[in-house]
């Protein structure tokens, strides 16, 4: 008999995820799958969790939560056998939007019972592991001034990056790619990207693809309103990379220096050393994706 292990964070996104327990339950049992069912309870505890599920044997854990969660999940899986599914039920679902994933839950939950997989990268920073992407900058001090609001969803979101744009301001950046000379930049924001995304169809790297062993590094620069205008009709059609304020670069190694810029991995506010390395591991995480 199979058996999944089910991870659910009760806080991710809007939505209440008691219907979506229920709904596991019941298509379990219709399919003869055993299922053990665990809710987080503070930050770390996917992880845990995961860690513990792959000790115990189960050879898929499926994710009930946004990207943080995610993260914590697949750092636990990664450069296993176990397979990672996803029910994407955050504000943004970044990585699942990237790989295809329904936003329905009961679609994605068929494809949980496919089992269907492949191999993605991860990108390694430290201590941490991210499939998405991670950023410093005004997305960085969005991510912080989310995690710190009541209030969740994609509209929360969109008010406090209008509040900040109007008090917006560049940060200063020195970056090495491989074993390049450093670059500087005075930019709003960087991103070293695995997926395309950041989330509700916002694409900040359209050329990244998650299997193909390297990361991008994306320097944002400040503008005019009008160079604003343009960069926000952009990243919404997959064009970013055509805007004047976006530079674009592929590598395998990056290393940003910086003096205490607000960052985030995948919408979660981290802190951030003043000198990072950003390290692709191809080809080590294995999920769950629609056929």
């Amino acid at each position: 008999m199979m058996a999944i292990f089910f991870i659910v964070n009760p806080k991710a996104g809007t939505q209440s995820k008691t219907p979506i327990v229920m709904m596991i339950r019941e298509e379990a049992k219709k399919r003869g799958v055993e299922v053990e069912i665990a809710s987080t309870q503070y930050h770390g505890h996917a992880r845990e969790l995961a860690t513990n599920a792959v000790a115990a044997g189960y050879l898929n854990v499926v994710v009930c939560g946004g990207d943080g969660t995610m993260n914590e999940v697949a750092t636990a899986l990664c450069g296993t056998d176990v397979r990672m599914g996803i029910i994407p039920m955050g504000s943004g679902n970044g990585l699942a939007r990237s790989l295809g994933i329904s936003m329905i839950p009961r679609k994605a939950l068929e494809v949980i019972w496919s089992q269907n997989a492949c191999l993605i990268d991860m990108v390694r920073m430290g201590d941490y592991k991210f499939a998405g992407v991670a950023g410093l900058g005004f997305d960085g001090l969005i991510a912080r001034q989310f995690d710190q609001s009541p209030q969740r969803g994609l509209r929360q979101y969109a008010r406090l990056v209008l509040r900040a744009l109007k008090q917006r301001q560049s940060f200063d950046f020195e970056i090495s790619l491989d074993q390049n000379q450093p670059i500087r930049a005075i930019a709003l924001m960087v991103n070293v990207s695995n997926t395309g995304q950041f989330g509700n169809e916002v694409y900040i790297s359209p050329i990244s693809i998650p299997d193909d062993g390297t990361i991008e590094l994306t320097i944002t620069c400040d503008s005019d309103f009008w160079g604003i205008i343009d960069f926000a009709w952009k990243v919404f059609r997959k064009r970013t990379n055509t805007s004047k304020m976006v530079r674009t670069f592929s590598a395998h190694q990056i290393t940003i220096r910086h003096k205490g810029v607000p960052a985030h991995l995948d919408g979660e506010p981290v802190e951030m050393p003043e000198e990072e390395r950003f390290e692709v591991v191809p080809r080590s995480l294995w999920v769950l994706t629609p056929q």
